[in-house]
């Protein structure tokens, strides 16, 4: 394996992205060490990646998150949403990649702010989606707490509302995760897997878009945040099953605690969260999990750091592995299926695109994003393994340092 380091800065940005529009084609969204908010592409599976292409001159990029079309049900478009804001201009903006020719849309200021910080502790954060309606929600904290909220757009992103809600995003430090919503009477509606730093709770809250304002659900999971960067976040990743419209969540209770319990959830609203058969319980050294559902089949695949017996350390000597489910989440795969094939060491989350054609993880090692695309999954019913059986790649990552 190859481990290339891109840059020696560590940025602050908490969340990589992937999307697969083929089991080919692919694309990674970060920051890197000159601040900007970039994307690579790969059109080999994810062999090598391309240089990083910009996607906007805001600088100091704090924050940012990404919604691809067909990860709402029904929809066949062929965008990618992306939000962002950084410290440069103190604005939250969006702007579209259309995958098919890879054009950027115009970018659009979806709040003008003022204070945006990176103050230790603040956690910035922003969240993007499409509903089933075509709606656009952005929601955000740019500056722990000081301006933060909720925004709506009903014309594909051309306009956007006032803030719908000071309050959805509740204090300091909260963040969340957004989702189209499904089988509640108005496909106008979002959901938002919620982290209430405050409350040590996730829960599900849902922006009723009639109504004009957010109901929320009971506690999901007891979840102890750490708010360390980019170390503590996120303990938690959920994906939309489109057969159904649910939500699966599988989260990690507490970060490198001996009582931590890796548990995953079935959720159809707030009121219709079911849990599904624990991955993990009592179980320390083993963090960062992400989903990804293959939609022909509806396996659930979740990947994550650190094995499932805690015999590997935390920021030491943890690789990246993965299991898989075929029945729902009844059951897991024994084990841990290895992904990394690098040697162990002090490994920083893990990110998969929600969905698509190929399952493929990523992960940081200090300044580095790494990917294997031997590993990888061909999810798109053409069968076969991947073509070559020796290729490791890296990802050029930074965050903005």
């Amino acid at each position: 394996m190859a481990d290339v380091s891109i840059d020696s800065a560590v940025g602050n940005s908490p969340y990589v992205s992937l999307v697969f529009v083929s089991p080919t084609v692919g694309y990674c969204f970060y920051s890197d060490s000159d601040g900007l908010f970039k994307y690579s592409k790969t059109s080999d599976s994810g062999q090598s990646w391309g240089a990083g292409v910009t996607i906007s001159t805001t600088g100091a990029i704090l924050a940012y998150g990404i919604w691809f079309d067909k990860w709402t049900p029904g929809d066949s478009g062929t965008l990618i949403h992306t939000c962002y804001f950084g410290s440069t201009t103190d604005d939250l903006f969006w702007r579209t990649l259309d995958t098919s020719g890879d054009g950027l849309g115009t970018e659009r200021v979806v709040f003008a702010g003022a204070t945006f910080t990176a103050a230790s502790g603040a956690n910035p954060f922003c969240s993007v989606t499409k509903t089933r309606s075509g709606y656009i929600y952005v929601a955000y904290d740019g500056d722990a707490g000081v301006e933060k909220g909720l925004f709506r757009s009903t014309d594909s992103g051309t306009s956007w509302s006032a803030n719908l809600s000071t309050t959805f995003i509740e204090a300091t430090l909260d963040k969340c995760k957004l989702y189209p919503a499904s089988n509640t009477g108005d496909n106008n509606d979002c959901w938002a897997i919620y982290e209430d730093v405050s409350a040590s709770a996730l829960t599900l809250k849902m922006w009723d878009s009639s109504a004009g304002s957010a109901t929320e659900s009971a506690t999901i999971q007891a979840f102890t945040s750490n708010t360390t960067l980019p170390t503590g976040y996120y303990g938690w990743d959920a994906s939309v099953r489109q057969s159904d419209g649910h939500l699966i969540l599988a989260s990690v209770s507490a970060r490198d605690t001996v009582t931590s319990d890796h548990q995953v959830y079935d959720i159809n609203g707030t009121g219709s969260i079911t849990g599904l058969t624990a991955i993990t319980t009592d179980i320390d050294d083993h963090y960062f999990p992400s989903v990804y559902i293959d939609q022909l089949t509806n396996d659930i695949y979740v990947a994550y750091n650190g094995k499932r017996d805690g015999s590997e350390v935390m920021d030491t000597t943890t690789k990246v592995y993965y299991t898989k489910s075929t029945d729902d989440g009844a059951s897991w795969s024994a084990g841990d299926t290895a992904y990394m094939e690098g040697a162990a060491g002090v490994v920083l989350q893990t990110f998969c695109p929600k969905m698509g054609d190929r399952f493929y993880v990523g992960w940081r090692v200090g300044a580095t994003l790494l990917g294997n695309y031997v590993n990888s999954v061909d999810t798109s019913g053409g069968g076969g393994p991947p073509p070559s059986s020796t290729y490791t790649d890296t990802l050029p990552f930074l965050g903005a340092g």
